[in-house]
């Protein structure tokens, strides 16, 4: 039996379903073929049309507007790809193994549609260029590249997954959607502690795990390497300066090993991350606020539960956001602090050191530990709800905004979109210009009430005071109604969920004199971000991104 790599895309209107490698036409006046590609030359190719094959680069391209359906299976080492697209008979004069720009040609003769500076009638490098090669551009250039998009993945740094940037906290859900490997995994999370500031502490265990903790650097590289697969080309050492739309295609200018270059696209998803260079480049105003973050990677910690993360709260541990430990197995363990520059007095490197020498938990937990690595880093977790989607470009992950406030994660939400940008691609280098609309639209359907959510909790954190986080915590700790509220509905994924049932539980009468006024703030910023049409945090953030 053929094992099933990958499972059976439906663009729009699909003319057959496929099994094994045949297919039926259910329309008239159409021709449906099987065939294999195949990019890993090591493996056998076989094809029943070869001119069909010869001009599968140029038909993978108008897929998105015409109707396909694929299955890829493997069977004996042989990974065979099924389509069935419903075209236009050949002509009769169609050579029997046309050229690859002979392809094109025919397809242009097909459907005038994509000359006159559409991005399929003017000749470019790629099909789509992928910038970055975090966990939303990995994502995102494999997606592309099983589709059958000349697909380019660019990374300026000489080595994929390095600098690491963040804690690796990925949710179940991710793992779950994505099939993701469990070599990946470096320890399983299913409870949390969080510490007030006077040093009260509420501790929540949740009935089954809630995320894993992922090795970022072999997580971007096993992306990288999937998209390679797949058949992107992969550029290392390269580093974009701008991006210029020229005669309906889009060109990117840059160095790679310290020499000029350049290379154009019918489209650029950008996944450059925190701060992104392209974007302003082609007119995207990116309106966002950073936090500013460091943490050291340690060994020889004494972990009491290592499926437990804490979290540490108030002004004295990390003014605008929290302090954290978050064990990845084996006595080790990633400290950190993010702190918002727009409240902090001092940079990230004071706090965390105070954390490490003064805080009374932390400083018990490290006192044999010793640095393993250090890693730094910038999370927009404010920012407005403009488009992410323009002629020429998309944008993904941090470089969208795709972030939870109140956490800083975001990982499965950019792979999410990533996936979703990628099909836009095929749908808009086949000549759909509204593709690029629609991406945006389909992100915010999955996850865009998430970050409407956090964003305005966030908001409400930031204007609470030490007192207020004591009395939260507080009463968390003592009221097991409302924990066992937060361990049945919390998801660190989907926060959202918890929001109305948790101020439920806080307007009860037993806690208005201890809670009010945390309540009010919560209730200003919580309760409206709830609604579809919530308000944006976009009053809250400044043109110009944070040094």
């Amino acid at each position: 039996m053929p094992e099933l790599l990958a499972r059976e895309a439906r663009l729009p209107n699909p003319s057959a379903r496929l099994s094994g490698v045949s297919a039926t036409s259910t329309f008239k006046n159409a021709r449906a073929w099987p065939c294999v590609i195949v990019r890993n030359p090591r493996l056998k190719v076989t094809a029943a049309w070869t001119g069909v094959l010869a001009s599968i680069p140029a038909i993978a391209r108008i897929a998105a507007t015409r109707p396909i359906t694929w299955l890829v299976t493997r069977d004996s080492g042989i990974i065979s790809i099924t389509y069935s697209v419903r075209v236009p008979a050949f002509p009769r004069s169609a050579p029997s193994r046309p050229s690859r720009r002979g392809g094109s040609r025919l397809l242009q003769e097909w459907f005038p549609k994509f000359q006159n500076g559409d991005p399929m009638s003017t000749p470019h490098d790629f099909d789509v260029i992928v910038v970055g090669a975090g966990p939303a551009g990995g994502m995102a250039a494999g997606t592309a590249a099983a589709m059958g998009l000349r697909t380019a993945l660019i990374e300026e740094h000489p080595e994929i997954g390095a600098p690491a940037h963040c804690s690796g906290k990925l949710q179940l859900h991710a793992f779950r959607e994505f099939h993701l490997p469990q070599h990946l995994i470096l320890n399983t999370l299913q409870a949390g502690a969080f510490y007030a500031p006077d040093g009260t502490v509420a501790r929540v265990r949740r009935a089954v795990p809630d995320s894993h903790v992922v090795d970022r650097a072999v997580f971007d590289r096993w992306l990288a390497h999937q998209a390679q697969e797949r058949g992107a080309e992969v550029l290392l050492q390269t580093r974009l300066r701008a991006a210029e739309r020229v005669n309906g295609t889009v060109r990117v200018l840059g160095e790679r090993n310290g020499k000029p270059f350049a290379a154009t696209a019918a489209l650029i998803i950008d996944a450059e991350g925190a701060r992104p260079v392209l974007p302003r480049t082609l007119g995207f105003q990116l309106r966002r606020r950073l936090i500013l973050g460091l943490q050291y990677q340690m060994v020889d910690v004494d972990l009491d539960e290592p499926d437990c993360p804490e979290i540490y709260l108030g002004t004295e541990s990390a003014p605008g956001f929290f302090a954290w430990l978050m064990p990845i197995g084996d006595r080790r363990a990633r400290v950190g602090v993010c702190v918002d520059p727009h409240l902090a007095g001092r940079a990230p490197l004071h706090y965390l050191d105070s954390l490490l020498r003064g805080h009374h938990v932390v400083s018990r937990r490290l006192r044999r530990a010793r640095i393993e690595r250090k890693l730094a880093g910038s999370i927009p977790v404010l920012a407005s709800r403009r488009s992410t989607g323009r002629e020429g470009m998309l944008l993904v992950g941090d470089a969208a905004g795709h972030v939870k406030a109140t956490s800083g994660g975001g990982i499965y939400f950019s792979l999410i979109a990533a996936r979703l940008a990628a099909e836009a691609a095929a749908s808009y280098v086949g000549g759909d210009r509204d593709a690029l609309a629609r991406y945006d639209r389909r992100w915010r359907e999955r996850f865009g009430r998430e970050l409407r959510a956090t964003a305005m909790a966030r908001l409400a954190l930031n204007r609470m005071t030490d007192a207020d986080l004591n009395a939260i915590v507080a009463t968390i700790a003592a009221d097991g109604r409302l924990r066992s509220t937060i361990e049945r509905l919390g998801d660190t994924a989907f926060q959202s969920r918890l929001l109305a049932p948790f101020i439920t539980q806080a307007l009860r009468p037993a806690h208005l004199a201890t809670l009010a006024g945390p309540v009010l703030k919560i209730l200003r910023y919580g309760l409206r971000a709830l609604w579809d049409d919530g308000i944006s945090a976009e009053e809250n953030v400044s043109d110009e991104v944070n040094p």
